[in-house]
């Protein structure tokens, strides 16, 4: 292949794989990120792949790309460690939650941390399992708790 292939190929893909990697992440600067890191390792091997299946190839590329990124942006914690973090612990009335975190996370959070409902009342509300719900709220106690360190 050469540059117009690749070319060609970027123009063909570049989109269907940004938005792959845009539902996997839920976050487009990751995923713009990934997209970018997917094509420029297809930029690289572009001369040792078959044309024939260049889409499954970097739909595959962006899978892996995407987790590698995620093994490098989540620090690994544990279940007893998330549920000691408590969310009253790294409140503070002028941290930026609006910022810090996505719409749906931040109205989950306050259904239970505000609005007093369980986990479960949580999860049917917003019409997933209770225990997506725990795991979430176990990762959004942690990026908190990472974005401000120095309220923990």
């Amino acid at each position: 292949m050469n540059n117009g292939q690749f070319d060609n190929a970027a123009n063909l893909y570049y989109r269907s794989i940004y938005n792959y990697c845009l539902v996997r992440l839920n976050d487009s600067y990751a995923a713009q990120d990934c997209t970018q890191e997917t094509f420029f390792i297809f930029y690289k091997k572009i001369n040792k792949l078959d044309e024939e299946n260049i889409r499954g190839w970097l739909y595959r590329t962006a899978d892996n790309v995407i987790k590698n990124y995620n093994k490098k942006s989540v620090t690994p914690i544990s279940d007893e460690e998330a549920d000691k973090i408590s969310v009253n612990d790294i409140y503070s009335e002028d941290m930026p939650f609006e910022e810090i975190l996505k719409p749906n996370e931040l109205k989950m959070l306050t259904e239970h941390y505000v609005d007093g409902y369980d986990i479960s009342e949580v999860a049917e509300k917003n019409g997933k399992s209770a225990a997506s719900v725990y795991k979430m709220f176990q990762r959004l106690k942690l990026k908190l708790k990472n974005y401000y360190p120095e309220t923990c």
